[in-house]
């Protein structure tokens, strides 16, 4: 039996690069993802989400707010003294990860969707490993709720559109960050700040 694959995920993607431009670096862009896409195709694997709530930028700035107080939780207080500001980017999310999954049926109709969620980045129990990840220790449980949120929206959102949700969060516990290479199934910066 031939199996052919064609890989157009992107680095940085957003929910906006799959149906349109996605720039890269050096002036360079990478055309919309939905064209891979045709009746013919039959299994279609999708991870979004971390990117368009700025996943990354927000646990850059918990690492810089974290510098001077490891005991607090100086992010969780950053991204709520006005709210649930990353709950409401996971809630304005939803539905575009919706009209994704609506566009993917619409392009491969006859393709079994399957929405990859997010592995286990922090450890899943326990105040993490300041300083080798540079992240208060009151931040660690707030960024496991923003990520638990985050894969809890794309369970639902697959559910509803007939996708299957893979839970990738329960299989990688004991393998995040703080892991030593080797036993770690993600990467982070782990410099040292001392």
């Amino acid at each position: 039996m031939l199996f052919r694959s064609t890989d157009v995920s992107c680095a940085g993607a957003t929910t906006a690069a799959i149906a349109g431009v996605q720039p890269l670096p050096g002036g360079l862009t990478s055309g919309p993802q939905l064209d891979a896409l045709g009746p013919d195709v039959d299994l279609v694997t999708l991870g979004i989400g971390g990117n368009d709530i700025g996943f990354g930028p927000i646990t850059l700035t918990c690492a810089a707010l974290s510098l001077l107080p490891p005991f607090g939780a100086p992010c969780r207080h950053h991204f709520t003294r006005h709210g649930d500001e990353i709950g409401r980017r996971i809630d304005a999310l939803a539905p575009q990860v919706a009209a994704v999954l609506a566009a993917i049926r619409a392009r491969a109709p006859a393709a079994r969707i399957v929405v990859v969620g997010y592995p286990v980045i922090l450890p899943a129990a326990g105040p993490g490993c300041w300083p080798l990840m540079p992240i208060a220790m009151g931040d660690v449980a707030w960024l496991r709720g923003v990520e638990s949120r985050l894969n809890a929206m794309l369970a639902g959102e697959a559910a509803a559109a007939g996708a299957t949700f893979v839970d990738t969060y329960t299989s990688s516990v004991g393998h995040d960050v703080c892991e030593l290479p080797g036993r770690n199934w993600v990467e982070g910066d782990r410099k040292s700040v001392v």
